[in-house]
């Protein structure tokens, strides 16, 4: 489990302890500062131009703020991962994966969202007013959504979360630096417990800082004469809702403004950025005109050209605005319009917010292994990637095991004349056919034993033939021909004769002294008494039961060497042995099969792998071999599976002969 938070407005100025401790880097998120663009070339690691997408409202166009193509949350999707998210990408729209993302909506229904925090009264100056009362709103909403998120990820239903927060940019407008900075320590803690679950990425699009004061951008445009409007006031009684919280708020974008297009050569149709638009009537000579006069007022680092920001083979160059002003640290631009905008009489939203963005942005993660450098936004989609493939990594196999199990392999290579390997098609016994192979130097290879119940999957002998010719093995089907017992029946019965008894003719015939079998310690708990070297009597069977003094056989007193931890394995049990099990994989799990395999890109049968939803963890016979709920289609979504899940690897398996009375008696016998 893995979480992805975007904390809108995060600076790293107000940094608490533990988010500075997890810092990875700062970066400067450029111009223009608004979040749409800087969120969707987070999202999506590329250039807004490349994607079709601007944060402007280009002349007579409609406002294209949409992510175009694939997201960071399609790649998680895309690599089947089980993806939640909410909030995210926040004001940059994005068209989610269908059916692969879930979001608060479905998973938990429409009354269990986060609430949306409410003023108390229209046009509430809401630091003024009342700050404890609206930090605490914020504190109860921070609460609500983190508490929920906590929930679903002790559900272990998803493997990466995106969460959105923005309460943050909240205090970055309506500025109020104490409790600013109180609630990102809320945060803080919050982070912190959701990091007891999995890793958290976090990550900001800009700061925040304290306005210095508001540059009202159409007025100064109107009062240069390049806009030229008027506003109907009549309108606004049927045009605005009566419940508008800020009525004096006025911009272009509303019904009762009337601009005189003859007239106009600029105009800023954004409520709160100063990117600006010309109009038919503007010359190449009144663009450069404008853009020094802007720069001119002092409120702007620098007032830059569209081609000087974006490509120009970019496929919606054309519709940029030709004119994007960078606005100085703690200045806010506003497109307000009407008469008391900027006096003390006015409680409009320009009046409200009075906070602006910083180009601080942060980068950090509980999980200090990322590395990737973070220089601008589109970096943080790699890094992000970057942080999403951990959770897709199987891991390393432990080369340990391996030694031992070649070790083992070449002990009983050493000492016996005729050995075999039982090959079930399984990804035990085809991990043991890749170790056999290793460890046989001089290309000298056992042959392969198959016990075929004649009641196997198609594809178990499609794999086994393909297998043991292209990994050069010599194969020996054994079937036992008398077998009455069917899986209908007695299925204990039937296991004996057609595995059991099968192997016993088989042995007798081809005169084996040693068999490798692919079994391992983890897989059952009669398995885990097991040594790598176990005698079977003349009568094929193992003499688990045998006591140790008294006892008429010295069969399990010589197995007991292996305890002693010196690698010292008996392999000469006396005239009573007639054949010994050897078992390489002894001391492995089912992880790390999985691993050896990956790393030696061996071949594995499909039927592991998930096709409509099932697939089979444990390989046996058709009748008494069920498969699993999965959606696991490669390893590593096998090994993420088996990294949370409760039920055992043998569950699938027929139960009145996996419980441990019987499958002892089975091992007795000869079963393996």
């Amino acid at each position: 489990m893995r979480f992805v938070v975007f904390l809108d407005a995060l600076d790293y100025n107000d940094l608490s302890p533990w988010l500075k401790e997890k810092l990875i880097a700062k970066y400067n998120p450029g111009v223009p500062k608004v979040t749409p663009n800087v969120v969707s070339q987070i999202m999506t690691g590329n250039r807004p131009e490349d994607m079709n997408f601007v944060r402007s409202t280009p002349y007579k166009k409609p406002r294209e703020t949409d992510i175009k193509g694939d997201t960071i949350l399609h790649y998680a999707a895309n690599k089947g991962l089980r993806v939640f998210q909410y909030g995210i990408p926040l004001c940059a729209n994005v068209e989610l994966p269908k059916g692969s993302v879930s979001t608060f909506d479905h998973f938990l229904g429409q009354q269990n969202v986060p609430p949306v925090l409410q003023f108390a009264k229209d046009n509430m100056n809401m630091m003024d007013d009342d700050p404890e009362l609206v930090f605490h709103a914020y504190v109860d909403q921070t609460s609500v959504l983190f508490s929920t998120i906590r929930s679903i990820a002790r559900n272990k239903q998803f493997d990466i979360m995106f969460i959105g927060f923005q309460p943050i940019d909240a205090y970055t407008h309506w500025y109020h630096q104490k409790n600013r900075r109180r609630l990102i320590q809320v945060v803080e803690e919050e982070l912190k417990d959701l990091s007891r679950y999995g890793p958290v990425f976090f990550f900001s699009d800009h700061g925040g800082t304290e306005k210095k004061e508001t540059f009202f951008i159409n007025k100064w445009l109107a009062e240069k004469g390049y806009l030229v409007y008027d506003i109907n006031y009549k309108l606004n009684k049927f045009h605005m809702p009566e419940d508008v919280k800020f009525p004096d708020q006025i911009t272009l974008q509303h019904q009762h403004v009337w601009i005189d297009w003859s007239k106009t050569k600029f105009f800023c149709n954004d409520a709160f950025d100063a990117m600006v638009d010309k109009t038919d009537n503007a010359t190449n000579e009144d663009v450069q005109k404008v853009r020094k006069e802007l720069m001119e007022t002092g409120h702007f680092n620098s007032v830059k050209l569209k081609e000087e920001i974006f490509d120009k083979n970019g496929k919606k160059y054309s519709e940029c605005p030709e004119i994007m002003p960078d606005a100085k640290e703690g200045v806010m631009v506003s497109c307000n319009l009407h008469e008391k905008a900027g006096t003390k009489e006015g409680k409009s939203m320009d009046m409200i917010r009075n906070g602006w963005h910083s180009d601080r942005g942060v980068v950090g993660c509980s999980d200090t292994t990322l590395q990737t450098t973070v220089k601008g936004p589109r970096d943080i989609y790699h890094l992000m990637k970057e942080f999403i493939d951990k959770e897709l990594e199987v891991g390393e196999f432990d080369k340990k095991l391996e030694q031992k199990s070649i070790f083992v392999v070449r002990e009983a290579l050493k000492k016996f004349k005729n050995p075999a390997i039982l090959y079930s098609t399984g990804k035990d016994s085809t991990a043991m056919l890749q170790l056999v192979k290793d460890a046989c130097l001089d290309g000298k290879l056992p042959p392969v034993v198959h016990l075929d119940t004649g009641y196997k999957f198609k594809e178990m002998y499609d794999f086994r033939d393909k297998v043991v010719e292209k990994m050069g093995f010599k194969l020996i089907i054994a079937k036992n021909e008398e077998a009455k017992a069917t899986p209908s029946g007695e299925k204990f019965k039937c296991c004996n004769e057609r595995k059991t008894e099968a192997l016993k003719k088989l042995l007798k015939k081809e005169k084996f002294d040693a068999l490798f079998v692919g079994i391992r310690r983890d897989e059952h708990g009669i398995r885990n008494i097991e040594r790598y070297m176990s005698p079977r009597n003349n009568k094929g069977e193992w003499e688990v039961a045998k006591e140790k003094a008294g006892g008429d056989s010295g069969l399990e007193a010589l197995q007991d060497t292996e305890l002693a931890g010196w690698s010292l394995y008996s392999t000469d049990f006396g005239d009573d042995c007639n054949h010994v099990r050897v078992h390489p994989l002894l001391h492995w799990t089912e992880l790390d099969v999985w691993k050896y395999l990956k790393e030696k890109k061996a071949p594995i049968n499909p039927l592991y792998f998930s096709r409509e939803g099932k697939r089979y963890r444990s390989l046996g016979c058709v009748p008494c071999t069920k498969p699993i709920r999965s959606r696991a289609k490669t390893i590593e979504e096998i090994v993420r599976e088996l990294k949370e899940t409760q039920e055992k690897e043998r569950s699938g398996r027929s139960q009145d002969k996996e419980n441990a009375s019987n499958m002892e008696r089975l091992r007795a016998l000869g079963y393996m």
